[in-house]
């Protein structure tokens, strides 16, 4: 009976028993938008509340690296090759195909290169790699989160339907799609603005309205929401495709990189005025 408690208060919170998950999902929006909700649920809240309701509706193949993207290393390769592999990409964990160049047949950990340091020649790829985890494009995120848990593995192997290598998935891929990109130490990507030479500015979605207003000496409402993609949204009333123009603020708004969760990057320029 206490388990039931939480189911209670929430159904009474929301004002009835949603329908379904898109009915559960556009009753939250309406509630953090609501003034009643302030300090409850905002928007970084609700967006990964999204992620998480939608993990079913998502598959591997929808958030995999594909094959061509991947950087792996071959089963012929020896120890300075897997170190300047391992240098040049700083990832944590390569797979490793077979002589014939196309089926992964194991995945190699940077850090067990470490145990060679002092006798690379004792270094054999076959003996020191892990043995790979293969599953179906199809399969669905939740069911492959819970495969990275219970199996303490954070790469999988993605096969088609004729059990060849499509690409590889990561625990990583699969966390972005709840909590947005994750980026560590070793990205390269630029998070500063960069200036185009036609005087436009490239930005990302995910840079504040505080910087924003800063960076550009604007003053757009800081209260509507906490990123440039969330003002974006609430402005035209859903989030925008990629390709969307908007103009406002005294701004002319260009989606450059958005999928149907997120935007990545905008083009901003000065709205011309009227003469």
């Amino acid at each position: 009976m206490k388990d039931d408690g939480w189911r209670r208060r929430l159904i009474r919170f929301l004002g009835g028993t949603p329908e379904d998950k898109s009915a559960l999902l556009k009753l939250l929006r309406e509630l953090q938008g609501a003034q009643k909700s302030e300090g409850y649920l905002n928007a970084r809240e609700l967006e990964m509340i999204e992620g998480v309701l939608s993990m079913r509706d998502w598959q591997i193949r929808d958030v995999m690296i594909p094959k061509n993207d991947i950087v792996g290393l071959s089963a012929r390769d020896d120890y300075r090759a897997a170190v300047l592999l391992a240098c040049e990409n700083e990832h944590s964990r390569y797979p490793v195909f077979a002589e014939d160049g196309e089926h992964v047949c194991g995945v190699l950990l940077a850090k067990d290169l470490l145990r060679f340091v002092d006798a690379p020649e004792k270094f054999k790829i076959r003996e020191v790699m892990r043995p790979p985890i293969f599953q179906p494009l199809s399969k669905n995120l939740d069911a492959m989160l819970d495969d990275f848990r219970r199996r303490r593995t954070h790469l999988a192997v993605v096969v088609d339907e004729y059990e060849s290598p499509a690409g590889i998935v990561t625990i990583e891929d699969v966390l972005e799609r709840i909590v947005g990109e994750i980026e560590d130490e070793y990205d390269d990507e630029d998070d500063k603005p960069r200036t185009l030479p036609d005087g436009a500015t490239i930005i990302k979605g995910a840079m504040s309205m505080e910087e924003f207003n800063a960076y550009f000496n604007s003053s757009l409402p800081e209260d509507a929401a906490d990123t440039v993609a969330g003002w974006l949204a609430a402005e035209i009333g859903r989030l925008p495709e990629q390709s969307h123009k908007h103009r406002g603020g005294g701004f002319a708004f260009e989606v450059l990189e958005a999928d149907d969760r997120r935007v990545y990057t905008l083009k901003v320029s000065l709205e011309e005025s009227e003469s």
